[in-house]
């Protein structure tokens, strides 16, 4: 999961956005106001479109992706399967909409801290 590189050592499936079974894919990310949560820290509204996944091991196989150039160095690559991968079922999309905590590290990087977002205080 590509957010997982994000929150090390913290299970994104305990964040109580998602299960941790099946698939889901975000598709559209929006954000949102900005709130001052403390002197250094900020919680960031961002709405999601979210289309989730069910198995469906009797759908055909999607047909193969041509071939592609590499991607240039400043992108990476989706760690998600296609939409229409096999064994899938894409349902209804619904929006969501999250308060994302950030705060700074003790290098000073911005930072999302799923601990913020129960009421607890950061680690120091």
């Amino acid at each position: 999961m590509v957010i997982a590189r994000y929150l090390p050592g913290i299970d994104p499936a305990a964040l109580g956005v998602w299960s941790g079974t099946g698939r889901q894919r975000v598709e559209v990310v929006l954000p949102g106001l900005v709130r001052r949560d403390g002197p250094t820290r900020v919680r960031v509204e961002v709405r999601v479109r979210i289309t989730v996944y069910v198995s469906n091991p009797r759908a055909p196989h999607a047909p193969t992706a041509p071939e592609q150039p590499p991607l240039p160095a400043h992108m990476v690559a989706s760690s998600a399967p296609a939409p229409a991968a096999a064994g899938w079922r894409g349902c209804s999309a619904r929006w969501a909409r999250l308060m994302v905590p950030i705060t700074r590290n003790l290098a000073g990087e911005l930072v999302i801290n799923p601990a913020l977002a129960q009421g607890k205080e950061p680690a120091p």
